[in-house]
């Protein structure tokens, strides 16, 4: 059975922090970290085998309960093929080395927003899960009741998330598996970061082919406000970006203290007089620590939401020119059945 706390050693060791723990039938399955110095979260997927256990002293450890990924509704994705000209990429079976390529060229259908239920969330994975076909790390799609997971088969897991206390959660994630993260400790935070920089880009562009699409008569306030949308979306990221950096000094800054906290540890002069000296800047030195540790949960905890906003608008945005489109094409055909 694995250790739970041998295994947040581990990633505190590496400068992961541990999130949130979400376990199916007694076993945590999967795990949700930031890397502190590049502040990329991602989940890790545990397999069964390793049996790891959270205690109930865990407070972020939710619960899993799984259901049926079969959707039997008939959806707005259903009608996508009808329509080429909103595809972005055809799908091809070819090998690419290549992290941008396998993206694009997995890229099927442009992608929808869930709206109320489990069944809309299944529909857009179902679309996503193209652009990661090629990739080894797959895709977990989280709200606030639900956990749409793409395993390393390319199946489909649904989860109902028990009492999630977050509201309005709507994002999605890359998973990596444990193994693999055990074998690229150092750099695997780097590869996440390309791959969502990728996915980000291919969002932009079915954006713009969506707007192309839709054309200026139909939905001018959509076209008009596009630049501002490219340009929130770029303010978004600088402000990632800052929010990274000062993580950073705030990591240095808290190392610097704990090593000086563990030098100071067991030292006695012997002298009655110095020892209460160094007693009060030892005490001074751990206020301060937690001041800085502090600081750091907050920064982390802006970084964690500026994610999610990020990912949402993405998505939202996306979801507009998708449905808009599929709306104005339905509309066009009818009127054209009307005219016959």
């Amino acid at each position: 059975m694995a250790d739970l706390q041998k295994f947040n050693q581990l990633l505190k060791l590496n400068d992961y922090t541990t999130l949130e723990y979400f376990s199916y039938n007694g076993y945590c399955n999967l795990v949700k970290v930031i890397h502190a110095l590049s502040g990329k979260i991602f989940f890790i997927s545990i397999s069964r085998s390793f049996r790891l256990k959270i205690t109930e002293d865990v407070s972020n450890h939710y619960l899993l309960t799984k259901e049926d990924a079969k959707n039997k509704e008939f959806t707005s994705s259903q009608l996508a093929d009808q329509y080429p000209m909103i595809q972005l990429q055809a799908q091809s079976d070819e090998i690419i080395d290549n992290i941008s390529d396998k993206l694009k060229t997995s890229y099927k259908q442009p992608i929808s927003i869930p709206t109320s239920n489990a069944s809309d969330q299944i529909e857009q994975i179902k679309r996503l899960k193209y652009c990661f076909k090629m990739l080894e790390y797959k895709l977990i799609l989280q709200t606030d009741q639900h956990i749409l997971y793409l395993n390393s088969e390319n199946n489909l897991e649904v989860y109902k998330i028990e009492n999630y206390p977050r509201t309005q959660t709507h994002s999605f994630y890359v998973v990596v598996t444990l193994e693999q993260l055990y074998s690229s400790l150092n750099i695997i935070h780097t590869t996440i970061q390309q791959v969502e920089e990728e996915f980000f880009s291919i969002l932009n562009l079915n954006q713009m082919k969506h707007n192309q699409y839709l054309g200026t008569n139909q939905v001018n306030y959509f076209m008009n406000n596009n630049q501002q949308l490219l340009e929130t979306k770029q303010k978004l990221h600088e402000t990632y970006k800052e929010i990274c950096e000062m993580i950073l000094k705030v990591q240095q800054k808290e190392t610097q203290c704990l090593e000086r906290l563990e030098s100071m540890r067991g030292l006695s002069t012997h002298n009655m007089f110095r020892d209460a000296e160094q007693a009060r800047k030892r005490e001074e030195l751990e206020n301060n620590y937690k001041q800085i540790h502090s600081t750091k949960l907050q920064l982390l905890d802006k970084l964690l939401k500026l994610d999610t906003k990020i990912k949402n608008m993405y998505l939202v945005i996306d979801q507009l020119g998708f449905n808009l489109s599929l709306a104005f094409n339905e509309l066009r055909n009818e009127l054209y059945k009307m005219l016959l």
